[in-house]
């Protein structure tokens, strides 16, 4: 709130035309402090959203085991046909010997392609699909990537639609 006062030498009549003109000047004052402030608490908002996105990254980057996020890919008949890589920490870049920016967009079953074979893919679908969480022990993971078979424990939940959490 606040006021705008006007003086001059001499008294005047009042001016209705003037007034009005005085108005819209107001309005257009008070729209810009607002939009002043609105962008001042956007710009604070991102900052803050940057520190906390900061701090998830660092945590995920310190575990050992590899994590990833990765979100379902549909086909026309609504069926997800694969999964892609939306985020991933740095043991997973480490256990696959490809980099975040090699990986991010990328498709699941392009980088595992023994994963549809194993039954893994169904299972990660299935935790997709909302269906529950998935903790699988000891699963005999083929990779082609790796040129060998690894024993992993899985463990991965939904996140949000058609996306999940995967630790292994």
């Amino acid at each position: 709130a606040g006021s705008i006062e006007f003086f001059g030498p001499d008294p005047m009549p009042e001016d209705a035309a003037l007034l009005g003109l005085i108005a819209k000047a107001g309005t257009q004052l008070g729209r810009m402090i607002e939009r002043d402030n609105a962008n001042a608490l956007l710009s604070q908002a991102l900052a803050d959203s940057e520190r906390a996105n900061a701090l998830l990254r660092a945590n995920a980057d310190a575990l050992m085991d590899p994590q990833v996020l990765f979100e379902g890919v549909r086909d026309a008949g609504g069926r997800i046909v694969d999964l892609t890589y939306r985020d991933v920490n740095e043991a997973t870049c480490r256990y696959l010997g490809l980099s975040r920016d090699r990986l991010i967009g990328r498709s699941c079953l392009e980088s595992l392609p023994n994963l549809e074979r194993s039954g893994l893919f169904a299972h990660f679908v299935r935790c997709a699909e909302n269906q529950g969480p998935l903790a699988l022990d000891d699963s005999p993971n083929d990779s082609e990537r790796l040129g060998e078979v690894r024993y992993c424990d899985f463990r991965a939940a939904c996140a949000g639609s058609d996306s999940i959490s995967l630790s292994w």
